[in-house]
């Protein structure tokens, strides 16, 4: 069992913080699995979905399963979930779903881990487009404790550019800079 191992529990999201139901993440202290979920590979980090404007619970658990369906027989990474009820202390906090941390963690996605201070280019990267990149705070690069982030002019229109932010570790702003101008040609080569 898993309740004598310790962990870090903390609010996630960005606009679902407003909700009065909040999703939530965990990292234990050593590697855990749950609920044998991805096969019963064993991680640190978990998430907890609130899906508090989903009445029907179902919107993720359909596009988890239908990513799985589709991406997994051709050997690609889709998260494993699965609906459970939490309690805290005794207290009923719902019905969450249960999903794996998005990550560059072997086995968790395509993206290689880097090894640690490695700060030469050629690595992969973990990144999403994110609306709230702005509140991610200063990144670790400059100092701070939020995840690096760029913004790039997609369209090639004055004042539309959109904003990601890097889930892999970076040990350089030189790599931070790298994917944001190999992004930018991307666009401009479509």
């Amino acid at each position: 069992a898993i309740t004598d191992v310790a962990a870090e529990v903390k609010v996630r999201g960005n606009y679902t913080l407003e909700y009065p139901k909040k999703p939530i993440r965990i990292k234990f202290s050593k590697k855990n699995n749950l609920l044998g979920l991805h096969d019963g590979d064993k991680y640190k980090s978990w998430v907890l979905l609130a899906d508090y404007k989903d009445l029907s619970m179902m919107n993720n658990s359909l596009a988890f399963y239908l990513g799985n369906a589709i991406l997994e027989s051709d050997g690609y990474y889709c998260t494993d979930f699965r609906n459970v009820e939490v309690y805290l202390n005794g207290q009923y906090w719902g019905v969450y779903l249960l999903v794996e941390q998005q990550e560059a963690k072997d086995g968790r996605s395509s993206v290689d881990e880097v090894e640690e201070d490695y700060t030469g280019t050629d690595i992969g990267y973990f990144f999403e487009y994110d609306g709230y990149y702005n509140e991610e705070g200063t990144s670790y690069l400059d100092g701070g404790d939020g995840d690096p982030t760029f913004t790039i002019n997609q369209l090639g229109a004055p004042g539309r550019t959109n904003g990601y932010t890097v889930k892999s570790d970076l040990y350089s702003k030189a790599q931070l800079t790298f994917l944001q101008k190999y992004l930018e040609n991307v666009f401009y080569i479509a």
